[in-house]
């Protein structure tokens, strides 16, 4: 598809667009119920948990030197 669009560049061409927005929505459908499957064994229950442990601890670090007072402030120039 990205080919035949370099090659020749029609951008009225709503069939081949139409049918790369529906593929692309489909890929995304399948990988989140693919997901959500793999969440239902334990393996997949096991790797559920670690990632919310490690999600935790990067929040906790960011929250502990950047969202002290003062300095989000001055990260991003309102200080």
């Amino acid at each position: 598809m990205g080919y035949t669009f370099y090659t020749k560049p029609d951008r009225r061409n709503f069939t081949a667009i139409g049918s790369s927005a529906v593929a692309a929505l489909l890929v995304i459908g399948a990988e989140g119920y693919a997901a959500e499957k793999y969440t239902e064994i334990p393996r997949g229950n096991q790797g559920e948990r670690r990632t919310r442990e490690r999600s935790t601890l990067l929040y906790k670090h960011f929250r502990e030197h950047v969202l002290r007072p003062d300095v989000l402030g001055g990260s991003v120039g309102l200080g």
